[in-house]
């Protein structure tokens, strides 16, 4: 006699159809169907174990974490999906709390990253709901560096998606309160968003003042750990953080900071080094060489098997900004709206 399925074992199901609704949406490029993503969430939300290799789970958040800079938006989407669903059900399954908390941070690092694969791929709702619980389960396992990282992370792709001032400022000053002034890469990255939008408001004490916290930051973090996925991406960060602050603000220093970063940034970082690229346009627009700052921003984008990025729509936004009324028209600036905004 066949026995009918009890209500836990209907919910996974529910759980596995939407987790595969939106693998097949990111694979085609379509619309995640709305309320889908909210249903594969609640499989996270239920906080209840069974043994489990901690050690295997690390390894996989630091491949996912060493990956982000180096495949196309979107493409690590379906694994880190699957990976959330599997680890939703053995937090809930957990009856250890020394293990859960374990598996809590592992949750907070698998949905930041998620976030941004959503962000950079145009689902910005799903990317804020993967957001709001990557900070949950942050705060709920009680790391203080995951807490401050992801607040900084989420802040530094909010900038880029174009959310409002005010809520950038927020999570940036979640993250320092929570820091306690303690080094970190997180730390770190705050002061690096905090330069970053000073830099797009025009106000170059504030940005002078963040880019200095952020290099005594750097000078008192400790050795990397190769155990956590969130480490500060090295020198070079800084270096590029730099370029895109004085480019903005002090001209004459922006060629050397690009130098230092285009020198340091690891070999097979193809976003970064694409990002790069792209400030280097925005400078040679605002040195008043408008075709050749067009052509370089054309060549990066064409280059790259998935041009469009958060910080590249926006870097394409204020180079056109930056052109002058007549160059607006120019053929180079419309193919460059029009990849854009397509």
């Amino acid at each position: 006699m066949d026995q009918s399925p009890t209500p836990e074992q209907e919910d996974d199901e529910v759980k596995r159809r939407a987790a595969l609704q939106i693998i097949t949406a990111a694979a085609t490029g379509t619309a995640i169907p709305p309320g889908v993503f909210d249903t594969f969430l609640s499989g996270s939300r239920k906080v209840l174990s069974q043994p489990v290799n901690i050690d295997d789970w690390a390894r996989a958040i630091r491949e996912y974490g060493y990956l982000t800079p180096r495949k196309p938006a979107g493409s690590l989407i379906r694994g880190l999906t699957a990976d959330s669903l599997a680890v939703g059900e053995l937090i809930r399954r957990e009856n250890t709390s020394s293990t859960k908390n374990e598996l809590l941070r592992i949750s907070a690092a698998l949905s930041a990253l998620l976030a941004v694969q959503l962000d950079n791929t145009g689902n910005r709702p799903e990317g804020r709901m993967s957001w709001n619980l990557a900070r949950g389960m942050a705060d709920a396992s009680h790391d203080q560096d995951l807490r401050v990282w992801i607040r900084s992370r989420e802040a530094e792709e909010g900038l880029w998606a174009g959310i409002p001032p005010i809520d950038i400022k927020t999570l940036v000053d979640e993250a320092v309160t929570i820091s306690r002034g303690t080094a970190s890469a997180g730390l770190a990255r705050a002061y690096m968003v905090q330069a970053e939008l000073a830099a797009i408001r025009g106000d170059k004490h504030s940005a002078s003042s963040a880019l200095n916290g952020m290099e005594e930051t750097f000078t008192k973090l400790p050795p990397a750990d190769s155990n956590s996925f969130w480490v500060i991406s090295g020198e070079w960060t800084y270096y590029w953080t730099q370029a895109y602050v004085f480019t903005a603000t002090d001209f004459k220093k922006a060629q050397k900071a690009m130098d230092e970063a285009s020198a340091l940034i690891p070999s097979g970082n193809t976003g970064s080094t694409a990002n790069l690229r792209i400030i280097q346009s925005m400078a040679m627009v605002r040195a008043g060489d408008i075709g050749e700052g067009l052509d370089e921003a054309l060549t990066t984008l064409h280059d790259l098997p998935v041009p469009r990025s958060l910080f590249r729509d926006h870097m394409t936004s204020q180079i056109l900004a930056a052109l002058p009324r007549q160059a607006r028209t120019l053929p180079a600036a419309r193919e460059l709206r029009a990849l854009t905004s397509a």
